[in-house]
C-alpha cells in the first residue's frame, strides 16, 4: 500500500450530498489511511470522518498569539468533536457486540448484566484507560466548565491535543477484538 500525501482531499457522498474532506494535521496518515492495490482509499469508519476532520482543522488554527476568546473556541471545538467521534465509536462497538450476542453468553447472570458490561463507557475503560481518563478530564475542565459558571482558561490546549492524539492511536477501521468472557462483569442491581 502507498503512503498518502500530507494534505489530501477526498469527496464523500452522504445522503446524496457531497462533502470535501481534507486531512489537516495529517490525520489520515496518523490513523493509517492507505490506498489499496485497486487504487481505492481505505478510510476509517465513516462516522469519524467529519468530526475528526473538524478537530484536525481546529488544531491547525491554534496559535499562542491568538486572542483568549479564539483560543477557547478552538479548544472547545477540538474537545467536542473528538468526544463526538469517540462516543459514536464506542456506542457503535457496544451495539455491535450486544446485537451479535442477543442470547448473551452464559458467564453473565442476565441480559442486563451483559448490556451493562458491554456498555460504551465500560468498553472505553477496559480497552483504553488513558482515553477514558482524558475524556473525564476534558469533560470536567473544558466541555462542562461553563455550565458551572466557571471560566475556561486557554492553557488547556494540551489536554485537548492529548485527547485527540490518544483517540487517533486507536484502530479506527475496525473495532478491537475482545473475548467477551474475559471482560470484567458489571452486575445489574438485581445481581449485585
Amino acid at each position: 500500500m502507498k503512503k498518502l500525501k500530507t494534505k489530501l482531499k477526498i469527496k464523500l457522498k452522504t445522503n446524496k450530498q457531497k462533502y470535501t474532506i481534507t486531512s489537516p494535521s495529517n490525520w489520515f496518515n496518523k490513523v493509517g489511511v492507505k490506498v489499496n492495490e485497486n487504487g481505492k482509499m481505505v478510510l476509517p469508519m465513516k462516522f469519524l470522518l467529519i468530526p475528526i476532520s473538524i478537530a484536525s482543522e481546529e488544531l491547525e488554527k491554534y496559535k499562542e498569539e491568538l486572542l483568549w476568546g479564539e483560543k477557547i473556541k478552538i479548544i472547545q471545538s477540538i474537545s467536542l468533536n473528538v468526544r463526538n467521534a469517540e462516543t459514536k465509536y464506542f456506542e457503535s462497538w457496544s451495539h455491535s457486540i450486544i446485537m451479535a450476542n442477543q442470547n448473551f453468553p452464559s458467564v453473565f447472570p442476565c441480559s442486563e448484566c451483559f448490556s451493562k458490561t458491554m456498555s460504551p463507557s465500560h468498553l472505553r475503560l477496559i480497552c483504553n484507560p488513558e482515553l477514558s481518563k482524558l475524556r473525564e478530564e476534558v469533560n470536567n475542565k473544558i466541555i462542562h466548565v461553563t455550565e458551572n459558571n466557571k471560566i475556561l482558561i486557554p492553557n488547556l490546549i494540551n489536554q485537548a491535543k492529548q485527547y485527540y492524539g490518544t483517540f487517533l492511536k486507536m484502530n479506527l477501521f475496525n473495532f478491537p477484538k475482545i473475548k467477551i468472557e474475559d471482560v470484567p462483569i458489571l452486575f445489574c442491581k438485581k445481581h449485585k
